[in-house]
């Protein structure tokens, strides 16, 4: 981002955590090699006007997430069959991983006309160099309300492929006791079981506390992080053992990171980022020895002091991510749906994710029909 430089991109003006210079910079320093980032963009006489965040996803034995994007229930079987019948191709994500919404990024105020024609610019630019780099192409998470970057999908030789929609909670409470008695009006066994969870959190000893200086905790709060998140993706967490000290050396108070003690030890991590008025969720990681335990430290570290803090600190909007949708919607949570277009080499393979992904889609629209 440094070659772009921060007074072109600040031209941008876009409402997305991508946009803001700094957390790409600490993105970058987070960034495994072989994750590098990647950026295409186009400028006028002012800066950026739009550009594509990226990065290469390698094909690896243990990384399935971009597998279970690009061919859906079948992603267990060709994960098998690859060495011997698919050709390996990394996968370039275009579109940052905290931040779904948002993987073309076009100037605010710039127009339909002219963000259709910049869109197809730098697809035209990124699909080129997946074809010279025999790469597949991922479009993550692309929001129904995004409709100039779904028109250029549609036209193009993409599968669009069903995603986790994102989870995101309005702010509306000035205080912590202000969202309990609205919760208790909409969601009043909601609201007596939070209670009880905090309460049942403060007598097991757990204290729930934001850490201003996480270098001398980094292994505690790297190893948390990427433990909960091998356990609960089935793939290797990739961004460095210096995440939590890079987001706060280039962000500042802007981040937040709440930590859980218990007998003085870190048993949970929460990260949060403040772009605007709007939180976004970027990290979470449990113990192990803590994970089934009933001190309440999951719900209270990974929804309810979060909620406090952001009813405290003015925030109008908690992006919140794409899990735990039963316990986040009846927290008061809303979610976005979005999608993911696929853009593959051969047509043999398109065939097959075709077919894959059409399933997909109608299994995932069932199971999350309870939550909208």
């Amino acid at each position: 981002i440094e070659v772009i430089g921060r007074e072109a991109w600040a031209a941008l003006q876009h409402e997305s955590l991508v946009a803001d210079y700094d957390w790409l910079l600490a993105w970058e320093d987070s960034q495994e090699e072989q994750r590098k980032v990647r950026y295409w963009w186009i400028e006028d006489q002012r800066g950026v006007m739009a550009a594509i965040v990226a990065f290469l996803r390698p094909v690896a034995p243990a990384v399935r997430s971009v597998d279970v994007y690009r061919y859906g229930p079948l992603a267990t079987p060709v994960r098998w069959l690859r060495r011997l019948l698919l050709p390996q191709r990394p996968t370039l994500v275009c579109g940052a991983q905290p931040d779904p919404g948002h993987p073309v990024l076009v100037r605010d105020g710039l127009g339909e006309a002219k963000s259709r024609q910049v869109i197809g610019l730098l697809l035209d630019s990124v699909e080129t160099h997946c074809k010279t780099h025999r790469h597949t192409l991922l479009v993550r998470a692309v929001a129904d309300s995004d409709v100039s970057l779904r028109r250029q999908l549609e036209r193009r030789p993409y599968l669009e492929a069903a995603a986790p929609p994102q989870s995101v909670l309005d702010i509306q409470w000035r205080s912590w006791r202000e969202y309990l008695a609205d919760l208790r009006k909409n969601h009043p066994s909601t609201e007596k079981s939070v209670r009880m969870q905090v309460n049942r959190g403060r007598r097991s000893g757990v204290v729930i506390t934001t850490l201003d200086e996480p270098a001398a905790f980094q292994e505690e709060i790297y190893a948390i992080l990427a433990r909960h998140f091998e356990r609960k993706n089935d793939t290797p967490y990739l961004m460095s053992p210096g995440y939590a000290v890079a987001l706060k050396s280039r962000l500042g108070e802007r981040v937040s990171i709440h930590v859980a003690r218990k007998d003085e030890r870190i048993i949970g991590v929460s990260i949060y980022a403040r772009y605007g008025d709007v939180m976004h969720w970027l990290g979470f990681g449990i113990a192990d020895a803590h994970v089934r335990s009933r001190n309440s430290v999951y719900f209270n570290l990974a929804f309810h002091f979060p909620i406090e803090q952001a009813c405290e600190s003015g925030v109008k909007r908690m992006i919140w991510g794409t899990t735990a949708y039963q316990a986040k919607c009846s927290r008061g949570a809303r979610l976005v749906p979005v999608s993911n277009w696929i853009w593959q080499p051969g047509r043999i393979i398109a065939a097959l994710q075709r077919l894959s992904l059409a399933y997909e889609a109608r299994r995932h629209k069932r199971s999350l029909a309870r939550f909208t």
